[in-house]
């Protein structure tokens, strides 16, 4: 049974300012939710609610998430079943009271003035989102990806004018960038896909932006991730990834064959996304060879990624020999493997 376990302490808000819900999905992050709520608590912009959802955490999550709402009566912490980041979040949508949601990852921080800043952007113009730029920190170096111009306007000119560039940055997949009105998340039933453990993000931000009538690009790095993560959810093997890979697959064709946008960038990208999945079910020990077989000829012999496969087009000739590669495997598979 879901708990409501602790939320009780000293908080102050001020009253003009619109509530703003942060959700954080938490799995056995003992180490560091500590300095992902600091950075919560610090903000310049007070009139919050922060959403502790842990998902079945084994360590020492609970103690340090009830001290710190103990402290902090905008600091509410949850307590459910594992059942995958997706599911976490979307218990935090169904949870919050605020008018825009933010999501942030129990690892990750933000800036002091972040939701200050993201507020500011969501009331100048009626938009049904906003995307900020984010820091990433991996051993030790930090790499900004910044957005080179400010975008306000109707999604047909973001997706015709906007769109490739920030796919390409990973300013489109995480949904940890984005405040989001909760009026519109609502309206259109918008939610993380509970069934996917990779890729579920992305699907979620293709959903956002295929859902959205106009949204708001801004210039400013508002996001600390924090890239160290041995165990991270992207580099294991997951059941249904496959499935996972062509729902975006019909998701980015949704968002951009309307107005005839060359699809092979796209597709070379979903191919490449099936290759890092080939290798981790070929890498799985708990699989037996005829397991392993058996699992691959179901992928590359699917119709849809044969016609990804036969539509990507990528100028990196690695790119190029890879897709060349998978093609003599599949033909290996519909003529010898029956």
């Amino acid at each position: 049974m879901d708990i409501l376990v602790y939320a009780r302490g000293i908080g102050m808000k001020r009253e003009t300012e619109e509530l703003v819900s942060i959700v954080i999905p938490i799995h056995n992050s003992d180490e560091t939710i500590g300095f992902c709520l600091e950075s919560l608590i610090q903000q310049d912009y007070k009139n919050i609610e922060i959403l502790c959802i842990d998902d079945g955490s084994t360590d020492n999550t609970r103690n340090i998430c009830t001290e710190y709402a103990g402290r902090d009566s905008r600091i509410h912490y949850y307590k459910k079943r594992n059942n995958g980041p997706g599911s976490a979040r979307n218990y935090g949508i169904d949870h919050s009271k605020g008018k825009y949601i933010l999501f942030v990852d129990s690892d990750d921080t933000l800036e002091t003035d972040s939701c200050s800043n993201m507020c500011k952007e969501m009331k100048e113009d009626y938009v049904d989102f906003v995307i900020c730029g984010f820091h990433l920190y991996r051993k030790g170096k930090l790499v900004s990806y910044q957005i080179g111009k400010r975008f306000s306007g109707r999604k047909d000119r973001f997706v015709t004018t906007r769109f490739r560039k920030m796919y390409d940055d990973f300013l489109i997949n995480a949904p940890w960038n984005k405040m989001v009105r909760t009026e519109f998340l609502k309206k259109y039933n918008i939610r993380f896909h509970e069934n996917f453990w990779f890729l579920e993000d992305l699907i979620f931000s293709m959903d956002l932006i295929n859902c959205s009538k106009y949204l708001k690009v801004i210039d400013k790095a508002l996001y600390r991730y924090n890239y160290f993560r041995p165990g991270a959810l992207t580099t294991k093997y997951h059941e249904d990834t496959d499935k996972a890979i062509m729902l975006l697959g019909e998701k980015l064709e949704i968002c951009l064959l309307p107005h005839n946008i060359d699809m092979s960038h796209y597709y070379a990208d979903l191919v490449h996304k099936m290759l890092m999945f080939s290798k981790e079910v070929r890498r799985n020990k708990k699989f037996s060879w005829k397991l392993k077989l058996e699992k691959e000829y179901q992928m590359l012999t699917n119709p849809k990624f044969k016609y990804y496969l036969a539509n990507a087009v990528s100028r990196r000739n690695k790119m190029k020999v890879k897709i060349w590669l998978m093609k003599k495997r599949i033909f290996f598979f519909e003529h010898y493997y029956k």
